[in-house]
């Protein structure tokens, strides 16, 4: 666990309005796989935060969703910060968390998730991960439900690991995990449902 200075900061200057936007930008994104949203450019959050993944805790979270915080973000500034403002549980088990927060480099493999079950597959986790951009990497061509034929995505957190993680995921239907993607202020949804290849160049 990283031991940052103690501080608990601001949350959104108008928590029912940036709250409500930043909702609707997700269900867009969640219904319309890889259109990109954004919050406010003022945040003033835990400096191991994206201003993106920062909204949209504040934005998701209460103290019905317990979380999981990689290493590199688990500090009691941020862990202060959202029980200050939300009530959040943290959680130490990759298992019991309905939200994970990562860095790219530090995402956990997708079946150490809970990947929901028979009778309640939409209790599975939402895993938020911070990217470097949403501008390098390898593009995908991103199919499916509330995709008219095919979305081009590209993000720096997309690799073979992670894409044959969501292949295996596939066949387990309706379990699995839904992502959120945030760099800087920009989010965007890959749902469960989404298929992404790769372009060939």
């Amino acid at each position: 666990m990283n031991t940052a200075q103690n501080q608990i900061f601001p949350g959104l200057h108008n928590p029912v309005l940036e709250s409500q936007q930043i909702f609707r930008q997700l269900l867009k994104s969640m219904s319309e796989p890889g259109v990109i949203g954004n919050c406010e450019d003022n945040l003033n959050q835990p400096d191991c935060l994206q201003p993106a993944t920062y909204a949209v805790a504040l934005s998701l979270l209460d103290q019905d969703t317990a979380l999981k915080l990689s290493d590199n973000l688990d500090n009691e500034s941020v862990r202060d910060t959202l029980r200050f403002h939300n009530g959040i549980p943290l959680v130490n088990d990759w298992k019991q968390a309905d939200f994970v927060i990562c860095n790219e480099d530090e995402r956990p493999d997708l079946d150490q998730l809970n990947i929901g079950n028979e009778s309640w597959p939409d209790q599975s986790c939402t895993l938020i991960i911070q990217c470097q951009s949403f501008y390098k990497g390898i593009i995908y061509r991103a199919s499916g439900p509330g995709i008219k034929q095919s979305r081009k995505i590209r993000c720096s957190a997309f690799n073979g690991t992670l894409i044959h993680q969501r292949e295996k995921l596939a066949s387990r239907f309706p379990l699995g995990i839904d992502l959120i993607l945030t760099s800087g202020r920009d989010f965007f949804c890959i749902p469960r449902t989404t298929t992404l290849i790769a372009e060939q160049n």
